[in-house]
């Protein structure tokens, strides 16, 4: 990707024409799939909640809503990460017949994740949760995993790094000197509030409320993924943090919930 850190002001930036770069078509096609994923997801939050199965027009009203959003902001981050070199270049790449993307760079993104799932478990040994407060059957099994993954993966990228680490790193350039500092920046923040975008999981899940050390183990755990997530984000595009929180997810809620009771 290039790190050129070239910038512009936020009207320049809107008023650049966006049928040149195919942003649009970029975003509507991230909200579809968004929205999609989302609806995907649904099992594993009622398996948390224990909630009942929402209605046809609440399913429509979701989808509708997810649509929207997830274009709106991904198109914000497409025009914000433009002069960054933050970009979603495989998708882009169907609209524009140019799909190069090096297989080693996808086998990079999928074994990060998978070291990132590990360095996340790792990490819950030193600070450890209160696992005996945890009600057992409230985990979602391996295939709720398994399609509340695609959120993950898609939804979640699309927001913490598509959007926020380009937003963030576009605002460090007009304030700072350009420089990889401003990325990490980013990456850094960005992983934060996705750790802390995790908490209420837990309040679901156990009739223990979030203390500090429960914070503290939640959010570092996804911190450590997401500054993974957003390093690939950064130096190969979007569609890698995809990959690589795919396959995180794989290993944490599909592999992780067959070791696990279920009653």
């Amino acid at each position: 990707m290039n790190e050129t850190t070239q910038t512009v002001t936020l009207s320049e930036m809107l008023r650049q024409p966006v049928s040149e770069r195919r942003d649009g078509s970029v975003a509507l096609t991230l909200g579809v799939g968004g929205a999609i994923a989302s609806l995907l997801a649904l099992p594993y939050g009622l398996a948390m909640t224990k909630g009942t199965s929402p209605s046809t027009g609440w399913l429509l009203a979701s989808f509708v809503a997810n649509f929207v959003i997830i274009s709106l902001l991904t198109w914000i981050g497409l025009r914000a990460g433009e002069r960054l070199g933050l970009d979603s270049p495989g998708i882009r790449g169907w609209f524009v017949h140019d799909t190069k993307l090096p297989p080693s760079h996808w086998l990079s993104a999928i074994g990060l994740g998978i070291a990132a799932a590990i360095a996340a478990w790792l990490l819950q040994l030193v600070l450890p949760l209160p696992v005996d407060s945890i009600d057992i059957h409230r985990i979602p099994v391996w295939w709720q995993g398994l399609l509340a993954s695609f959120q993950g993966g898609i939804v979640e990228e699309a927001v913490f790094r598509l959007f926020l680490v380009s937003v963030l790193a576009w605002l460090a350039a007009r304030v700072c000197k350009p420089s990889p500092a401003i990325y990490w920046f980013a990456i850094v923040v960005a992983a934060a509030l996705f750790g802390a975008a995790h908490l209420p999981n837990w309040s679901a899940i156990s009739h223990v409320p979030v203390s500090r050390a429960i914070a503290a183990s939640i959010v570092s755990a996804n911190a450590v993924c997401g500054i993974a997530f957003g390093w690939l984000f950064w130096r190969f595009g979007l569609e890698h943090a995809i990959a690589a929180h795919f396959s995180t997810d794989i290993v944490l809620h599909v592999i992780g919930p067959l070791f696990l009771p279920h009653g």
